[in-house]
């Protein structure tokens, strides 16, 4: 299962199931937003106050490149795809994630700050 509130933003998978999670960035008056050249980082953490070492899940577009398509980055569209190997442990429970954006120039934006909720897959 695989669901986006289009409201809350919150995201819910199925523990050990790979899905891509498509993010549209825009401008403050509504027009896309051009992200080329950026690099992404998408984490997830039990608590908003844990450390970013603790996160239960954090995936780089620079380390993991193969888990995040930037071809549409001009027209503000980010896809991350979360493999079986990013939720399979983590299910069962309710996380708070984040899409951090690093512009070329090197500032940093937060466009999207929701929950994502693993479930539990009795086929792990």
């Amino acid at each position: 299962m695989f669901l986006v509130d289009q409201q809350t933003f919150e995201i819910t998978v199925d523990a050990g199931d790979q899905d891509k999670v498509k993010f549209t960035l825009t401008n403050s008056d509504g027009t896309p937003f051009n992200a080329t050249g950026a690099t992404f980082e998408f984490t997830a953490k039990a608590s908003l106050e844990d450390a970013l070492g603790s996160a239960a899940l954090r995936i780089t577009s620079a380390a993991n490149p193969s888990q995040f398509d930037l071809s549409q980055a001009a027209t503000g569209i980010i896809v991350v795809e979360l493999f079986p190997a990013n939720t399979s442990a983590l299910g069962g429970r309710r996380y708070y994630y984040g899409l951090k954006m690093t512009e070329a120039s090197g500032k940093v934006h937060t466009p999207r700050v929701a929950q994502l909720v693993v479930r539990k897959n009795p086929t792990l």
